[in-house]
């Protein structure tokens, strides 16, 4: 294979691993409003369709500095910036929506059960999305997948990474932590990928650690709206193509149950 050739197959079949260990899936897309709403008339519209979610109202927040003869005065305020949408399972989230005239931001949290589950809950949002801002194209689109595997030590997660780049290694130093990032280009296709793996402690105060691997392929052009089917069959390939690409052994640790 030369370099910058990359084969995108959406076709594809990957191992199926029922103890994947996803802590978070989220699809986004981002996109420009054709049509003007104020949040309130959305967040009811929402609260009418959603009637299964719990609604609740976004908020950004804004700082400002302003020179006095009394000295510097800081300024805040908190402006509407969408509604968030959360359906329970157990009490705890296990769908979360984020609807912004700019977007949508959706989440399945852990346990995961398939991508047609999940693209499909996430489709509902984009269908009222789109039913409402009337958008003609999407400025981007992204698939992220976020692993957590506890772990006690870096020398553990070695157990489930092909490669751990630790810092400064070539000083004969040892880490107990490590972040590292990378961008990644899939040969002359129209995408971008960005990879972080991580050990990082899992609560403050605490000695308990996780690797985290987190993945999120997404497009590097606009799309069409009739694109979009298309293309998340192939940002799902990216993702899991990379994923298989990283970890050691994932059968072994996330296939059938023990």
């Amino acid at each position: 294979m030369v370099k910058g050739d990359f084969a995108i197959n959406v076709e594809a079949r990957f191992p199926n691993l029922p103890r994947a260990p996803i802590a978070e899936a989220v699809l986004q897309w981002q996109a420009a409003p054709a049509v003007a709403v104020t949040p309130e008339d959305f967040r009811a519209v929402l609260t009418d369709s959603f009637a299964e979610y719990e609604v609740s109202p976004l908020h950004r927040f804004e700082a400002a500095l302003a020179g006095s003869p009394d000295g510097m005065q800081v300024h805040q305020r908190s402006l509407a910036d969408g509604t968030r949408l959360q359906k329970l399972s157990d009490g705890k989230p296990q769908f979360v929506a984020q609807m912004k005239a700019d977007g949508v931001i959706f989440s399945r949290l852990a346990p995961y059960a398939d991508w047609d589950e999940f693209a499909s809950e996430a489709n509902r949002f984009w269908e009222m999305y789109t039913a409402t801002f009337q958008p003609t194209t999407i400025a981007r689109l992204s698939v992220r997948y976020i692993s957590e595997i506890p772990v006690n030590s870096l020398d553990e997660a070695r157990k489930y990474l092909k490669v751990v780049n630790e810092p400064l290694e070539g000083l004969g130093v040892s880490t107990d932590l490590f972040f590292h990032q990378d961008t990644l280009k899939p040969g002359n296709h129209p995408f971008s990928i960005r990879v972080t793996r991580a050990v990082q402690i899992r609560t403050p105060n605490s000695g308990d650690r996780s690797l985290i691997v987190d993945i999120e392929a997404m497009t590097a052009d606009a799309i069409e709206i009739d694109q979009l089917a298309g293309k998340l069959a192939e940002l799902r390939f990216l993702k899991n193509s990379v994923f298989f690409a990283l970890m050691k052994d994932p059968e072994t640790h996330f296939g059938e149950a023990l």
